[in-house]
């Protein structure tokens, strides 16, 4: 194990957080306050995984830990990895399943699958005001017309260093956050899930992704 310092970032809404106990983490709560030892951070209800990580990183910006696991409440997309493999490596970002995929339409849209689908057509999800490419563009300057597909981790799950998000500007990070918090689902939080990668440095970075173990 390494000697790295390490915390993990919890968003919830109303998920089950039981496994979390006895760890070093913070929830960000856009749902009903719970009862809990851990440290309870109450948000309104809005931007999803995006308010819930980017307000930790604004709010501890000069206190960070060395390495930091963001994830949602519900663990789903852990692929069966244990909490302890995100923290026992020296890797600058750590993934549970890295996919390659070009998911975007003619206009730049993702192409979603059920149940997002359905949630855009029932209005629950929002659709972003920017399209894929002007949202990779604007902020961190990616222009997706160029790329063949873009590589990321699946469900808002990614544990990163600290030097790793202070390589971004603070502004970036309320900026991005204030685009984002218009309502409890937009759909910028799936933008953000392909981006994060990007944002903090891939492909020069150091990957470890818990799959390929």
């Amino acid at each position: 194990m390494n000697s790295r310092n390490h915390e993990i970032v919890i968003c919830r809404y109303r998920e089950d957080i039981a496994w979390a106990e006895g760890r070093n983490a913070i929830i960000y709560n856009h749902g009903e306050p719970i009862q809990t030892s851990l440290r309870q951070v109450m948000r309104p209800n809005v931007g999803r995984e995006i308010d819930a990580f980017f307000t930790h990183i604004i709010d501890r910006w000069d206190s960070l830990a060395d390495f930091t696991l963001f994830t949602h409440a519900g663990l789903d997309h852990a692929k069966g990895h244990a909490i302890e493999e995100w923290f026992n490596t020296t890797a600058e970002i750590v993934v549970p399943h890295l996919v390659a995929m070009k998911d975007w339409d003619e206009n730049f849209r993702i192409k979603h699958n059920s149940p997002w689908l359905e949630n855009m057509q029932a209005g629950r999800l929002k659709p972003a005001k920017l399209n894929l490419d002007e949202w990779f563009r604007k902020w961190i300057g990616i222009t997706l017309r160029d790329q063949p597909g873009y590589q990321f981790s699946c469900g808002n799950m990614i544990g990163v260093t600290r030097e790793r998000i202070k390589r971004r500007p603070l502004q970036l990070y309320r900026d991005i956050r204030d685009a984002s918090n218009y309502c409890d689902d937009p759909e910028e939080t799936h933008y953000m899930e392909r981006m994060y990668l990007y944002l903090w440095g891939w492909p020069a970075v150091a990957l470890k992704n818990l799959s390929e173990n």
